[in-house]
């Protein structure tokens, strides 16, 4: 808080201001002096999120106090930590359970495209065999070209070959499985979708380039913690460590953002973001964990707000409302793989229990690193600072640049949380 300084027009003087932080709009001061009368700002401790409001009161040499002077409310983001809270929607079925699986959008078309591509391709196969089986072995065309030039064909006396033997049916049977076999690996090799390629394969002359690593910073905190200076220098970390950077500020992290966001192929992905533990409504007492979005929330609006994937999430309670997402919805609604990618969630509570982690190992990421409880936005910040510069620029693995992150900037100061990774197995 910041005012403009008082003045005391008696001949004791001004001698300082006594101040309070509280959840009331009607308060008075103690009476003990706080600050000396040169202050003209103060910051709270670390406060429990909700809505507060600010008193002060000023005294002079002479030990008079003024009449409380109160502004607010101002929401608080629970000192300034990356939590909150998250409500479910009653579910359908058994709480935080798994909609039903279906393909959309990319995956479906991919499916779609494979399917024709493989039975056009066994199609053909198999006429052509039918074709060549019929002129070579069952007499549908002349074995030669006499009969077309008129002249008499001369009977061949020479033994059969191997592949002559038997009765033509049986040779055709097993032309027609070699046809069969012989399209089917023809469309897997040969019909795939526009892009798609399978990572990790070199389908390029070994003299091609390696595939340059790419990382993401997902900063939805950005909206109510910004901090300009930290994605300026882990960018310019992550490029020094050969890595192309994506930034997405806040207001790009919507439940669509999250449900395409393996698509999208990065190598490290930064989660910048809120996030809570704990979980009210239906899913009360489930050991889960909820990413934020930046996307007012609205009933009905998604088929996950039915099934446990999607709730209403709010910094504190009574606050306003936005899309969370559960690891649930990591699990059965995000489309596609993170293909073996590190997660470093900056937010609260990551790995206060398993459930996010599992999700995302089981969406195919290859480590997982976060928070055990509360933790402000500065202190995670520094911590990632570090975390990064270890890994990419000192070389450290990852387990030691976690540890190293640890000993350097220690455990949350107020919250006593602390960053811990979780592996694959």
């Amino acid at each position: 808080m910041t005012w403009t300084a008082a003045t005391d027009n008696g001949p004791a003087g001004l001698d300082g201001y006594a101040v309070v932080f509280n959840t009331t709009d009607i308060s008075t001061c103690d009476e003990t002096k706080d600050l000396e009368e040169t202050a003209t700002t103060v910051t709270s401790d670390p406060l429990p999120g909700g809505s507060y409001y600010f008193h002060i009161c000023t005294v002079d040499n002479a030990g008079n106090w003024t009449s409380t002077v109160t502004v607010g409310p101002f929401p608080i983001v629970a000192g300034a930590a990356v939590g909150g809270v998250l409500e479910l929607p009653g579910l359908a079925g058994t709480a935080g359970g798994s909609p039903a699986s279906t393909l959309g959008g990319d995956d479906a078309s991919s499916a779609r495209y494979v399917l024709f591509g493989s039975v056009m391709a066994a199609a053909i196969a198999v006429a052509v065999g039918v074709w060549y089986t019929g002129r070579r072995w069952l007499g549908w065309a002349p074995a030669s070209g006499h009969a077309a030039t008129g002249r008499s064909a001369k009977p061949n006396h020479r033994k059969k070959s191997r592949a002559q033997k038997g009765s033509p049916w049986t040779r055709l049977l097993k032309t027609l499985l070699g046809a069969l076999v012989l399209g089917l690996v023809v469309s897997v090799v040969m019909v795939s979708p526009p892009g798609k390629h399978l990572r990790g394969l070199a389908l390029s002359d070994s003299s091609s380039p390696p595939e340059a690593l790419t990382a993401a910073i997902v900063d939805q905190l950005s909206l109510t913690q910004p901090n300009p200076e930290f994605a300026d220098t882990v960018t310019r970390t992550l490029e020094r460590g050969g890595y192309t950077v994506d930034y997405y500020p806040g207001e790009e992290v919507t439940v669509s953002f999250y449900r395409t966001l393996p698509s999208r192929g990065y190598d490290l992905i930064l989660l910048r973001v809120h996030s809570t533990a704990r979980i009210t409504g239906a899913g009360a007492g489930l050991a889960d964990v909820s990413l934020f979005t930046s996307e007012p929330y609205s009933p009905g609006r998604y088929v996950e707000q039915m099934t446990g994937g999607l709730g209403a999430a709010t910094y504190f309670d009574g606050g306003e409302e936005y899309f969370g997402l559960t690891a649930d919805f990591i699990r059965s609604s995000i489309r596609g793989s993170f293909d073996g990618a590190t997660i470093v969630m900056m937010g609260c509570e990551g790995l206060s229990n398993q459930a996010a982690a599992q999700a995302f190992l089981d969406k195919g990421a290859d480590s997982f690193v976060a928070w055990t409880g509360l933790v402000s936005a500065a202190h995670t910040d520094a911590a990632t600072e570090s975390l990064l510069q270890d890994l990419l620029i000192e070389g450290s693995t990852l387990p030691d640049a976690v540890s190293q992150a640890m000993e350097e900037v220690g455990p949350d100061p107020v919250y006593g949380s602390e960053l811990v990774l979780r592996l694959a197995d």
